[in-house]
């Protein structure tokens, strides 16, 4: 009988030391988790035509995390891989895009973060005329300001002609060289005398990536301009 009841005894004890140990677990508390947030503060350009490739980031949370525009739109040809959070593609289309991404993580419960961004597209190559092509007396000249908007070296063709009423071109301006990465507003100046009669100028630059074989064009016109006869 004092067996047995020993026995009783010593489970009753093991008992309350696994309840009291248990509480004791329950007590305890772990560190919160960092809150969620999306840690880019901006977004780098892109050019028509060129690839463009861009990490978002998320910090904090429960991984892994959950991509999704809500928003606005991404650029023609750009996409937000709803895994790892990359933005890429090639974009087809400029303009100033606005959008709206969230990342959603896997914790109980789910923490959400937001974040806006502007992505701005711009053509690789642009040319304004500055300034415009004037006549003085049968000479006709102006100046181009040349720009190049890609991160890439580019080998540059700019070529300008005046095209009479009949049809017939004259070159009045040609240069081809490297153009460097992020150039802006480079002077290409042009002049040449021509016959008498009715122009319209025509400008072309034409770009060529070497490292992805890309090919980018732009094409500018003036008004007419007209050369007087000599008298």
């Amino acid at each position: 009988m004092l067996s047995n009841y020993m026995s009783r005894l010593f489970r009753l004890c093991a008992a309350l030391l696994l309840i009291a140990n248990g509480a004791g677990a329950a007590g305890q508390t772990t560190a919160p988790a960092q809150p969620l947030s999306i840690s880019n503060q901006g977004l780098p350009s892109g050019v028509t035509g060129g690839g463009y490739s861009f990490q978002l980031v998320a910090k904090g949370g429960t991984p892994p995390m959950l991509w999704q525009l809500i928003q606005g739109n991404l650029p023609p040809g750009i996409r937000l891989d709803g895994a790892s959070g990359l933005l890429q593609g090639t974009p087809r289309s400029t303009g100033d895009f606005r959008f709206v991404v969230t990342a959603t993580d896997s914790g109980t419960p789910r923490s959400v973060a937001r974040a806006e961004f502007e992505l701005k597209i711009k053509p690789a190559i642009t040319i304004v005329w500055n300034p415009v092509p004037s006549v003085q007396s049968d000479t006709i000249s102006g100046q181009l300001a040349v720009s190049n908007n890609s991160d890439e070296s580019l080998d540059l063709t700019v070529i300008v002609v005046a095209i009479n009423e009949s049809g017939k071109a004259f070159v009045l301006g040609y240069q081809h060289f490297a153009l460097s990465p992020r150039t802006f507003d480079l002077a290409i100046p042009f002049a040449s005398s021509l016959p008498f009669g009715s122009y319209v100028v025509h400008a072309d630059a034409i770009g060529e990536d070497a490292s992805t074989n890309a090919i980018y064009r732009t094409h500018l016109d003036s008004s007419g301009l007209t050369v007087a006869a000599s008298e």
